[in-house]
């Protein structure tokens, strides 16, 4: 959003001080390209952490709401020991407390990937596929 209002005020500023307007195309495509550039990258590392990741049983012991963050995660517990969600829980109705569930875990980054998670992952990365398709089809 504050990019949006930046980008409004430095195309304000530059009609009424009558400068060239392909100098904001050409920096808001430089920094529309870094930004899909870093969430394909996030993707990409984030895919190679599901790839090392192993199947395991794990049973769900609760939610989490740290300080600074929005929304809660998911905690599971593997073998004896407690781990988070990679990602933010979904709304806590969808998960079954009483069953044990297969998960994927990441033993470098120390995080669990649920059926929720791997759905988000999948949507998350194949959106960032379409931006970078329209971005190279429309920008270069």
């Amino acid at each position: 959003m504050e990019f949006i209002l930046g980008t409004m005020v430095v195309v304000v500023l530059c009609v009424i001080l009558q400068v060239d307007m392909s100098i904001i195309a050409v920096g808001t495509a430089i920094i529309m390209g870094i930004g899909i550039v870093l969430s394909a990258l996030t993707v990409i590392l984030e895919g190679f952490f599901i790839f090392k990741s192993k199947w395991k049983e794990a049973s769900l012991t609760g939610f989490e709401k740290k300080e600074g963050q929005k929304r809660k995660t998911v905690i599971y517990q593997i073998d004896g020991k407690e781990y988070e969600c990679a990602f933010p829980a979904n709304p806590e109705c969808m998960y079954k407390n009483d069953k044990s569930h297969k998960v994927l875990f990441s033993q470098a980054r120390g995080k669990v990937y649920d059926k929720y998670a791997l759905i988000t992952y999948v949507i998350w990365s194949l959106s960032i596929l379409v931006f970078v398709f329209y971005f190279i089809k429309y920008v270069f």
